[in-house]
């Protein structure tokens, strides 16, 4: 997907979601907002409080990574009754385009962009190697794995 800027960045778990705005792709991200999702009917309610609470137009896409199986028709999200559905997330929001991920999917992604200095061998292996299969694993609200082979 290429990516229209201004962009909407999303951590959705089962507790809290985090945004981020990113205005072009030459600058960093900037905090939006951290919302409860029990505070919220859903995402799209969600992200429309941070974009008001922010003075912020909608976004021309986003980017979310939420706690849950992808499917054909979406996401739901599994400890949360939150569910993201493309369409209807896009008539809702203003957004024009929308790329969704896992968020175990997501960090296993970014992976192998780490340096041998942040990753910790599990068994015996002398050192890590950025060949090597890994596995990135996260308690929260649930307990998310991704794995990268």
């Amino acid at each position: 997907m290429r990516t229209a800027f201004p962009a909407l960045i999303g951590d959705i778990g089962g507790t809290n979601a985090r945004f981020e705005w990113l205005a072009t792709a030459d600058t960093a991200p900037q905090p939006l907002a951290i919302v409860k999702t029990e505070a919220f009917n859903g995402p799209e309610a969600a992200i429309a409080w941070a974009l008001r609470s922010a003075d912020l137009p909608a976004p021309q896409s986003a980017l979310l990574a939420a706690a849950g199986p992808i499917r054909e028709d979406g996401l739901d999200l599994t400890n949360c009754d939150w569910a993201i559905r493309p369409q209807h997330f896009l008539q809702t929001t203003g957004i024009s385009r929308l790329q969704l991920f896992n968020d175990f999917e997501a960090q296993a992604l970014a992976l192998p962009f780490l340096d041998d200095d942040d990753i910790v061998p599990v068994g015996p292996a002398a050192a890590p190697r950025k060949t090597y299969t890994k596995a990135v694993l996260g308690p929260g609200t649930g307990l998310g794995v991704g794995l990268m082979v």
